[in-house]
């Protein structure tokens, strides 16, 4: 005859040794919602501060969403297991099941959804690393100086741009031959606001010659905390190499010339060709 036990209040027996139903499904579910929660909260990480982590370059945003996405569903079948198999043995213990994971899930969630989020309104990220900064942006003549001490030599000389209606920028020189072109600012407030404007009107300057084969539209933009130079790629990589900074990608001919005057000619002449 086998033993039983009767839980009072609950109506239910149940054999000895078997312990309480429902409690395997529920650690069970609560670890996997734990380990949802992490993984969420490294995609909102990755997505947040992408060279936060070192280890975390090499994974997309997208990579760790679905594995936290996928650990959730876990989570949430093996809750609904740990209830159904309490409501089972005991009724009076289905409120409290499984309260835990339900809690990790639900942040879990809330953390791949803000990593999604961030991810596809900031591409490289809110937080970025500190570049090292060594342009002598103090003045143009200290910028040119430099500029040939990296073995780019202006055959056509520099000339300079007007910055009037841009508060908070101090010089925009360009050179013709080899294609190259500077601005600094006063400070980063400026930077951050003049700086693609700026790109845009520089780059529209260059777009005649945007597909030559000297570049084949390989444009650069090499930024510091209060400087950009536009050029070529292996002009940006050489001074990269000697003054730090950030290098970003500008697509050729029509790309590069995101001003809508720029995209209204370039259309135009697309419809011309056809």
């Amino acid at each position: 005859m086998h033993e039983s036990l009767y839980k009072a209040g609950s109506g239910r027996r149940y054999q000895a040794g078997q312990g309480r139903p429902g409690r395997a499904p529920r650690i069970l579910a609560t670890v996997v919602a734990v380990i949802a929660l992490i993984v969420g909260g490294l995609a909102l990480v990755r997505a947040v501060a992408p060279h936060a982590i070192a280890k975390l370059t090499a994974v997309s945003v997208r990579s760790l969403a679905i594995g936290a996405a996928v650990l959730i569903v876990v989570a949430i079948i093996l809750i609904v297991m740990a209830r159904v198999a309490s409501r089972r043995g005991n009724r009076v213990s289905v409120r409290g099941t499984a309260g835990g994971a339900i809690v990790a899930v639900v942040f879990a969630i809330m953390l791949t959804v803000a990593a999604l989020l961030i991810s596809n309104l900031f591409k490289d990220g809110i937080v970025k690393p500190s570049s090292p900064d060594k342009s002598p942006a103090q003045s143009a003549q200290n910028m040119q100086q430099s500029v040939e001490e990296a073995g780019i030599y202006c055959e056509s000389g520099w000339s300079e741009l007007s910055s009037q209606g841009y508060p908070g920028v101090t010089d925009v020189e360009i050179c013709l031959k080899p294609r190259i072109a500077y601005v600094t600012f006063d400070n980063e407030f400026a930077a951050d606001m003049y700086r693609a404007p700026l790109r845009y009107k520089i780059a529209e300057m260059f777009d005649e010659q945007a597909n030559s084969t000297v570049s084949k539209g390989d444009w650069r933009l090499l930024s510091g905390k209060r400087w950009s130079v536009f050029s070529y790629r292996t002009i940006i990589d050489k001074l990269q190499k000697q003054w730090g900074g950030t290098v970003e990608k500008i697509g050729s001919g029509c790309d590069a010339t995101a001003a809508h005057e720029a995209r209204t000619r370039c259309s135009a002449k697309a419809m011309m060709e056809t």
